[in-house]
């Protein structure tokens, strides 16, 4: 509730400062109030190789981590032999949904990419990741 406030002339701008904060409480009263969220941010955990990075493995293990809950996290995988990206569902290794991973198998020697899409749970906005490459060198036994 808002009382009736009487304001007395003083130098300066004393009564117009008074004025606009009771006006802001009344609007903050009764004007419906939008938290807008962004997207969220993602960031590599360590068991990822690094950008351009060379391993000797047929198999890379992506592993994220999101600064809110997702509802769902895509990795896109781009084949070093050029056919067309495959989109692999990560899978949820926290409890909070903040955590994901997948584990690509049967990779060929060659330069590989790869993209992250995450989807927040607060308002279903999505995030793109930077590309990032890796190249599969000579596969250890």
């Amino acid at each position: 509730m808002v009382s009736v406030l009487s304001v007395k002339k003083t130098s300066g701008c004393g009564a117009y400062i008074t004025f606009y904060l009771i006006f802001l409480a009344v609007i903050a009263l009764f004007a419906p109030v939008t938290l807008v969220y962004g997207a969220p941010e993602i960031t590599y955990n360590n068991i990822t190789p690094d950008d351009n990075a060379t391993v000797a493995n047929n198999w890379i293990n992506i592993s994220i981590n999101s600064s809110e809950e997702l509802n769902q996290s895509i990795l896109e995988w781009g084949w070093a032999n050029g056919s067309a990206p495959t989109n692999f569902s990560m899978i949820n290794d926290s409890l909070d949904n903040k955590t994901w991973s997948y584990n690509v198998t049967g990779l060929s020697t060659g330069r590989h990419n790869y993209t992250i899409w995450a989807q927040n749970t607060t308002n279903d906005n999505w995030t793109q990741t930077e590309m990032r490459f890796v190249f599969i060198g000579a596969i250890s036994a």
